[in-house]
């Protein structure tokens, strides 16, 4: 089978798990069209993965040509604002799909993070992506 995911982790995080399969991560992955996050053990499944939780209420996987986006909101309004990460979201094709908390072990550094188990399969970085196009 074929896996992709995008997300976010902390600079310990495993080089060999998909985001989101481990602690201190949270991902979208392709495959199944769910997000994965740090794992909680209530939420873990048989397999030592945390169970996946689709966005929104309902799955969206990805097929060739799609295009997954990453995004954060940042904590910058209130009477204190911390200026960390505060949520990050997930898009399909320029679609907002939704977003997920960050808890406090994602403070300060995040890095993105893309995750392959596909022999032969091919991404395309962009980082200079306009977001005011998410619907």
């Amino acid at each position: 089978q074929n896996w992709i995911g995008i997300g976010l982790a902390t600079q310990e995080y495993p080089g060999n798990k998909q985001p989101g399969w481990d602690l201190t991560s949270v991902g979208y992955h392709a495959d199944d069209g769910s997000y994965y996050r740090c794992p909680i053990p209530d939420e873990m499944s048989k397999s030592g993965r945390p169970n996946n939780m689709p966005l929104n209420g309902k799955p969206m996987p990805c097929a060739k040509g799609d295009v997954m986006g990453i995004g954060l909101e940042f904590d910058d309004r209130g009477p204190s604002p911390t200026g960390f990460a505060r949520r990050v979201f997930f898009t399909k094709n320029k679609q907002y799909l939704g977003s997920v908390l960050l808890e406090k072990q994602f403070h300060p550094c995040i890095y993105p993070t893309i995750g392959f188990n596909s022999p032969g399969a091919k991404v395309t970085i962009d980082t200079e992506c306009d977001f005011s196009s998410v619907q």
